[in-house]
């Protein structure tokens, strides 16, 4: 069940706020918590009854071991121990899930050894439930969970507007968030403010990131030899548009539903395009999975503390593990060492970087970024490098009309049809609707603002803006597009 489905925007999401609150009234939380958890098995089960198998068997592996940490955390050998099993279950199973094809291709194609794999189903979210799940444990080792609540654990597990994409949230801080009492209460700034992230949100998906993604589509699927530097260079920019309003536009729907609960999820995004440094674009991009990496990987690997050539690989790995966690391929390999070389580079470099013009840092920035993302999105390595070497040699600035039509959506010949003077005009004027949805496009990145404000004030004018949003996301979605992370 998608969040842009009719389903879920017009029965599902209204049905389960209106009965949690109403839940909230009696004595106990734990009915509104027994809805939630509910809902999101429902959610989860709802892609397919493997889905719910796979949950169910995870959540109770890692209670039970949470129990035994929880009660043997005096004895550190059998604790460590403990520790190391639950951890290796959980990476054992997404790396035979995730990654038994990619290793069983490469291991014939350089080692000529056969392994045949049968088919292996992956479970929806796995790779944003493997890491939940071990930072759980791993809290528990550490000591900052202070009571093995079954409910709450659950419920931090099956949260269903984080299940798939995450932001990735910390158990200690989400158990906080399900259990003040001043949250049981429906809170109207949060309520207005949770339905204006999940709308805004709702539109970067629908209006802007599923246009995108027709021209990408267009243009990875499409012979090389026949597409124009031009080509290649929008295409490129296309996805790098798609990736952020897709992402983004699902982390604020996920953010806003938990506001409408009184409920916090953490911060994924912060205007990442605005960045003048890989630094600073790390600092803004996926904020959840890079705060978790840091603490459960770049701080065990020992950080800074140990020099800096050891600061320099732990950085690198850090990066390099993102690349594999993203997928079982070769491009988000080179993609996860591109990122994990320019952030060791800016680090090593800082002080020359700075001396340069911030204009200069912004533009060498964001096409490293495009460059980068080209490899993420590239069905192979050797058709990004082959998109690169076209846009280098820069024969031809023509634009194919193939990827112009992928602008051509139906709210314009709508309009068109019902005005000569417009259809004139867009008839006149090539490209046209190719070149509003990349104004657009980068107005919004370099000036949006995707942080969760404190205080948020409803007004008529964002009330008009919501409405608007919201009815023309949803008359939209009879196109829609799967979310880019909804495979991770």
């Amino acid at each position: 069940m998608e969040f842009n489905s009719y389903l879920f925007t017009l029965l599902f999401l209204p049905c389960v706020v209106i009965i949690y609150f109403l839940l909230q009234k009696l004595k106990t939380p734990i009915y509104a918590k027994i809805l939630l958890i509910a809902s999101s098995l429902y959610f989860v089960g709802f892609a397919g009854i493997d889905n719910l198998k796979f949950l169910i068997l995870g959540i109770i592996v890692t209670y039970l071991l949470a129990i035994v940490l929880k009660k043997k955390s005096e004895n550190t050998v059998f604790a460590k121990s403990v520790l190391a099993l639950g951890v290796f279950v959980h990476l054992g199973i997404l790396c035979y899930t995730k990654y038994s094809y990619f290793i069983a291709e490469n291991m014939d194609k350089y080692l000529k050894m056969q392994w045949e794999v049968s088919d292996i189903f992956v479970p929806l979210g796995i790779s944003f439930v493997t890491f939940q799940q071990v930072a759980y444990l791993v809290d528990v080792y550490r000591g900052k969970v202070e009571k093995i609540d079954f409910l709450d654990y659950v419920l931090y597990v099956v949260y269903f507007p984080k299940y798939i994409q995450g932001p990735i949230a910390k158990y200690v801080l989400f158990e906080q968030e399900i259990n003040r009492d001043e949250n049981r209460k429906l809170n109207g700034d949060n309520f207005a403010y949770g339905i204006w992230l999940f709308v805004t949100g709702l539109g970067k998906k629908v209006l802007l990131a599923d246009v995108f993604s027709k021209a990408v589509s267009w243009g990875i699927g499409y012979s090389i030899e026949h597409m124009t530097a031009m080509d290649a260079i929008l295409v490129v920019l296309c996805f790098t548009f798609q990736i952020y309003f897709d992402f983004s536009g699902y982390s604020s729907m996920a953010i806003g539903i938990s506001k409408m609960l009184n409920l916090s999820l953490p911060d994924n995004f912060d205007s990442p395009y605005q960045s003048l440094s890989v630094v600073e674009f790390w600092k803004r991009w996926h904020i959840s999975l890079t705060s978790f990496l840091r603490e459960y990987l770049y701080f065990p690997l020992g950080g800074s503390r140990k020099g800096k050539v050891r600061y320099y690989l732990n950085m690198f790995l850090v990066f390099f593990i993102s690349g594999i966690w993203h997928g079982a391929s070769w491009t988000y390999i080179v993609w996860g060492a591109m990122q994990g070389i320019a952030y060791c580079l800016n680090k090593a470099f800082d002080k020359q970087w700075n001396k340069l013009n911030q204009i200069l840092q912004w533009i060498l920035t964001f096409i490293f970024i495009n460059v980068s993302w080209l490899f993420f999105r590239a069905l192979s390595v050797s058709q990004a490098v082959d998109i690169l070497k076209r846009i280098v040699r820069m024969e031809s600035t023509a634009i194919s009309d193939g990827l112009l039509q992928c602008f051509r959506i139906s709210e314009i010949s709508f309009l068109t049809n019902r005005s000569t003077a417009l259809a004139d005009f867009v008839a006149t004027h090539r490209g046209i609707e190719m070149s509003v949805f990349m104004i657009v496009a980068f107005m919004l990145a370099l000036s949006i603002k995707d942080k969760v404000v404190e205080k948020f004030k409803p007004t008529l004018t964002k009330c008009l803006i919501s409405i608007l949003v919201f009815s023309w996301s949803v008359i939209s979605f009879s196109t829609v597009v799967e979310y880019i992370y909804g495979g991770f």
